[in-house]
């Protein structure tokens, strides 16, 4: 099917498929995008951060995913940009910026989910915690832990594997009716087991000091600025 343009003789002129139009259309919207984009990070400035989770997090994690007989996991805990994140899975980033608004210290330690992907065939299929990502982005961190599970093809259901750790792992960003997130592709650093037997190499890929609050960026500002 195509689009026309009449003339004002009557004359009927193809113009372009609709399936064109809407590519074209795509790229411009994907092209505005990242331009706020460009603008967001260098209204952010620098960042220098690094988010971690306090025991209580991190066992609550481990414990709703391992099967500790086994030894095995359903997820895998690593360290994203939140910046990476949210591209990732949505082409709104500014907007989504917006909406989040100035970082919650008290509402991030309070939520008892943290941020999560699930992936299926290499690909990201599901996500929450967006809003709480880029939050933190706006507060300077740029490293955060997030859980994410691989999904049994057809199905709900995680598997519990063996998992090893990685240096970094890449997967396909999230689509929506075909339509691509902001960033075609995203990279998860110091991946583990979410596992008992692997809690001490996690502990240390956190890379901070203990908080008595649930959610705890190393050396801060926040911190600093006693706003935790």
């Amino acid at each position: 099917m195509h689009s026309i343009l009449l003339e004002d003789d009557g004359h009927v002129e193809d113009l372009q498929s609709l399936g064109e139009a809407s590519v074209t259309i795509g790229q411009e919207c994907l092209a505005a995008t990242k331009a706020r984009r460009d603008e967001l990070i260098e209204k952010i400035g620098p960042r220098n951060e690094f988010a971690a989770w306090i025991d209580e997090r991190l066992d609550r994690v481990i414990s709703a995913n391992e099967h500790a007989e086994a030894d095995t996991s359903r997820a895998r805990i690593g360290f994203v940009d939140p910046l990476d994140f949210v591209p990732a899975t949505s082409i709104y980033l500014a907007m989504i910026a917006d909406e989040a608004g100035d970082v919650d210290v008290g509402q991030i330690t309070d939520e008892k989910q943290s941020p999560f992907l699930i992936m299926e065939d290499g690909v990201i299929v599901g996500h929450e915690g967006r809003h709480r990502m880029i939050a933190m982005a706006k507060a300077g961190v740029t490293r955060a832990p997030t859980v994410f599970y691989e999904r049994l093809p057809f199905g709900e259901e995680y598997a519990y594997e063996k998992l090893l750790s990685q240096d970094v792992e890449r997967f396909g960003s999230q689509t929506y009716y075909d339509n691509p997130s902001m960033d075609t592709s995203l990279h998860i650093h110091s991946t583990v087991a979410a596992t008992s037997s692997s809690r001490a190499e996690i502990v240390r890929n956190m890379e901070r000091g203990l908080s008595p609050r649930g959610f705890c960026c190393r050396g801060c500002n926040l911190c600093h600025e006693g706003k935790r």
